[in-house]
């Protein structure tokens, strides 16, 4: 299997920063990781690229019952701000090598694949996103989660989502990627 850092360059044909690497190196080894960087710091593309790379690459089937589906989950704030980053997860199955996975046409918020997985982008809220097996949970912009309370607090999303990935033990993961906020 090739690893994160070979996938983003051999068949996505990302040419990554050395901090990139990194940080794709420590995604790939680590339950949670929080990604805090600037504007344009390139955390959007690392969390598709992870995403991509899970979805196609990682077989997680020992951690699932027979027929059983697996997610890649993306949360915002804002389903719109979601929607970003999965437009470019989106894009990447674009590529020739991916294309064939893709089950009929992709949704504004979905992507199934061949193997089972599905790619999905999930409202901010406690309410809804509960129950899914999740080998990632992406939790885009998790400083820009504003409600302190209720459903939709990021505390509450946070924990109704990251049992999720429990069922894949070690190989589940959650990101937290984010422009840093006072």
């Amino acid at each position: 299997m090739k690893n994160v850092i070979d996938f983003a360059e051999e068949v996505l044909g990302i040419k990554l920063y050395e901090l990139q690497a990194v940080a794709l190196e420590g995604i790939s080894t680590h339950v949670l990781s929080v990604l805090p960087c600037g504007r344009r710091g390139g955390k959007s593309l690392l969390t598709a690229i992870w995403a991509v790379y899970d979805a196609c690459i990682r077989d997680l089937r020992q951690y699932q019952r027979d027929g059983e589906s697996r997610y890649i989950l993306v949360v915002a704030g804002s389903v719109t701000q979601a929607r970003a980053l999965f437009r470019t997860i989106q894009d990447m199955f674009k590529n020739p090598m991916l294309s064939p996975m893709v089950l009929g046409e992709s949704t504004l918020d979905e992507i199934r694949l061949v193997n089972n997985v599905i790619l999905q982008v999930v409202p901010c809220s406690e309410r809804t996103t509960r129950g899914l097996p999740a080998s990632t949970v992406i939790f885009e912009e998790l400083a820009s989660y504003q409600d302190t309370t209720g459903h939709q607090s990021g505390e509450n999303v946070y924990r109704a989502l990251a049992p999720s990935v429990a069922q894949y033990k070690d190989d589940g993961r959650i990101i937290a990627p984010s422009t840093p906020r006072g």
